[in-house]
């Protein structure tokens, strides 16, 4: 619940409350902080008349933890620039979920004896584990890089099993 706001930035005229300490809009610090009114409550934790499930209304700042307006672009108490609501973005668990399915089936096609057709499988996982990691959510650059890690780890298996049973086929000589 926000009180009406009584001063205006003059950096960039946005309205502030009454005592914020910077502007929620450009980080200006006020000089002078007035004193908090009774009626203006700032409360991050939920009571008994919250709908269920608790919607919080405010973020706590990386820099000073205190409590910021989820729509505020700067902590009105220390300034700190906060990422805006829209740069923070769920993985993308479709993908996530295709990649690995694609990659389970590659591994059981390649054991099943059917190479050629696990290589085909295989590179649209690795495609989507390209694109993951490219992606600023941390979840979708971790699977991304255990897949593509895990390609890695495969590719150099099957050269070194390719090899030592190439070379094993030119000692019996076959």
């Amino acid at each position: 619940m926000q009180q009406p706001s009584n001063q205006i930035c003059p950096e960039c005229g946005a309205p502030a409350e009454v005592d914020a300490k910077t502007c929620q809009q450009c980080g200006h610090l006020f000089r002078s902080l007035s004193a908090t009114t009774e009626n203006q409550i700032y409360s991050a934790t939920p009571t008994i008349n919250d709908p269920y499930p608790f919607q919080p209304q405010f973020w706590q700042c990386p820099n000073c933890h205190g409590n910021v307006p989820i729509n505020y672009r700067y902590c009105t108490n220390c300034g700190f620039q906060l990422k805006s609501i829209e740069t923070i973005k769920p993985p993308h668990m479709a993908l996530i979920i295709i990649m690995w399915a694609l990659h389970v089936l590659s591994m059981l096609t390649y054991y099943t004896r059917a190479p050629g057709l696990s290589v085909i499988i295989d590179i649209p996982s690795l495609i989507i584990a390209i694109v993951l990691v490219n992606q600023k959510n941390k979840t979708d650059k971790i699977n991304g890089w255990i897949v593509i890690g895990l390609e890695i780890v495969g590719f150099m298996v099957g050269f070194i099993v390719g090899f030592i049973r190439s070379f094993a086929k030119a000692r019996a000589g076959f």
